[in-house]
């Protein structure tokens, strides 16, 4: 999601059901948000939003954990 202002998405598929967390980290490691871990049906792709208007300019990276796989990516804020 880059470059993002005020609001992002991050999309996947699922094969499964699984559970899915998400974390937000400021580039020197500091947690910035979590999101509550929820369990999501199998099938069509799937999305997750967030509100990214209260972050500093700046990167970060969001980790995302979709059942015993992790993966994650950078992303900026700009105004």
């Amino acid at each position: 999601p880059n470059p993002v202002t005020d609001r992002a998405s991050i999309s996947f598929d699922l094969a499964e059901s699984s559970d899915i967390e998400m974390f937000v980290y400021g580039v020197d490691g500091r947690l910035i948000e979590a999101f509550q871990e929820q369990r999501v049906g199998a099938g069509a792709a799937r999305q997750i939003e967030f509100d990214a208007s209260n972050y500093s300019l700046g990167q970060y990276i969001i980790q995302l954990r979709v059942g015993d796989n992790w993966t994650s990516a950078k992303f900026v804020v700009t105004r």
